[in-house]
């Protein structure tokens, strides 16, 4: 069997969302919370296609309209701090990258709470074709793509503030800036779109 190539991902993305008149009075709802299964089609030397073999999974916020919120951090706060933090970083810090959004063609912010792809599909640039699959998929006006360049918290991970963490997320960060993605603010990265 040979290695994975983007053109062998297959996404399937799910979101669970309330009514547009329950929506109103429901701040918490209002970002769209999307939920991404990854797979790809494993081919043999004679491109017969065999089982898709998992590839890992992501999850990615759609903030509609983000740039005309009267007040995105009490809005993203009302949902959940990992969402608090994004507004806080953007109306608080970088208040300059709402302007770059409200100005650009794309209103929507994507934040991407994170990819993760098993370990045998790691190294080989699947990461970002992760995430071109993720904007294609939900991301039709967004404006501006935000992320973390960080380890995600596990059984398995490195101690938050070890040498291994700190080498694990400036790997990640030459990762993304190889991307196309920008320092915002600590181990916060983004790219207008």
């Amino acid at each position: 069997m040979g290695l994975l190539e983007p053109k062998d991902l297959v996404f399937e993305f799910s979101m669970r969302r309330l009514g547009p008149e329950a929506l109103r009075d429901i701040p918490e709802e209002y970002a769209h919370h999307w939920r991404v299964k990854i797979t790809g089609r494993q081919l043999d030397e004679d491109f017969d296609e065999v089982d898709e073999v998992t590839v890992g999974d992501a999850e990615a916020y759609v903030i509609p309209d983000a740039a005309g919120q009267r007040d995105l951090f009490l809005t993203l706060d009302a949902h959940s701090q990992d969402l608090a933090d994004v507004g806080e970083m953007l109306q608080i810090i970088r208040p300059d990258l709402l302007e770059a959004l409200a100005e650009s063609w794309g209103r929507d912010l994507l934040y991407v709470s994170y990819i993760e792809l098993d370990r045998a599909h790691r190294g080989r640039g699947l990461g970002k074709a992760v995430l071109e699959g993720i904007l294609d998929g939900v991301g039709r006006y967004v404006g501006l793509v935000v992320l973390e360049a960080a380890p995600l918290p596990g059984d398995d991970a490195a101690e938050e503030g070890s040498l291994l963490h700190r080498s694990a997320k400036r790997s990640l960060a030459r990762y993304w800036s190889a991307a196309g993605f920008e320092k915002a603010d600590g181990d916060w990265m983004y790219q207008l779109v």
